[in-house]
C-alpha cells in the first residue's frame, strides 16, 4: 500500500508540474510581445495559480508511524477531533483536523494492531477500540487481544 501511495503521490506531483508547464506555455506571450505588456519583465511569463501550487513542498499529514490504517472515526460534537487505528502503530488522536497527531495507546494496549474504533454517542470521552487486523495474513498480521474501553 505504501508503494502504491508513493507512486500515486509522485504521479500527481508530476501531473501538477506538467499542468503548470502547459498552462505557462499557453499563457506566455509570444517572443515578439514578451516584455511589452504592462507590468511584465522582458523574457518572463506571467505567474499563475498553478505555479504557486507546483512550488508547494510535500509534507506528511498523518501520524509519523503506524502502518496500514484500517479504522478511523470522529467525534460528532467536536468536528476537529478524529481517531485513527493502525495495524502496527496503535491508536492516534488529532484535535486539530489532522495537523498534528499523538499516540494515545503506547504502554496501554498489549498488541499494536487496531481493527475498529467507536466513540460512544452518549459521551465522547468513552472510546471502544477493537484489537486485531481485519484481514489476517500469515506474514504480518495479528489477531488482537479483545476490546479496550477508555473513559477519559
Amino acid at each position: 500500500m505504501r508503494r502504491f501511495l508513493l507512486t500515486l503521490a509522485v504521479f500527481l506531483a508530476a501531473d501538477v508540474v506538467t499542468s503548470a508547464d502547459a498552462l505557462r506555455a499557453q499563457t506566455a506571450p509570444s517572443a515578439t510581445a514578451r516584455g511589452t505588456a504592462a507590468g511584465t519583465t522582458p523574457g518572463t511569463a506571467p505567474s499563475s495559480a498553478l505555479d504557486e501550487i507546483a512550488a508547494l513542498p510535500w509534507r506528511n499529514i498523518g501520524p509519523s508511524r503506524g502502518g496500514r490504517s484500517v479504522a478511523v472515526t470522529g467525534v460528532t460534537s467536536m468536528p476537529l477531533t478524529y481517531f485513527a487505528g493502525y495495524t502496527g502503530g496503535g491508536l492516534w488522536r488529532t484535535d486539530n483536523a489532522g495537523n498534528t497527531w499523538r499516540n494515545i495507546s503506547d504502554g496501554v494496549f498489549k498488541t499494536g494492531s487496531v481493527g475498529a474504533i467507536a466513540v460512544a454517542p452518549s459521551d465522547h470521552n468513552v472510546i471502544y477500540v477493537g484489537m486485531g487486523e481485519h484481514a489476517i495474513r500469515g506474514q504480518s498480521s495479528t489477531y488482537g487481544d479483545g476490546v479496550y474501553k477508555s473513559t477519559d
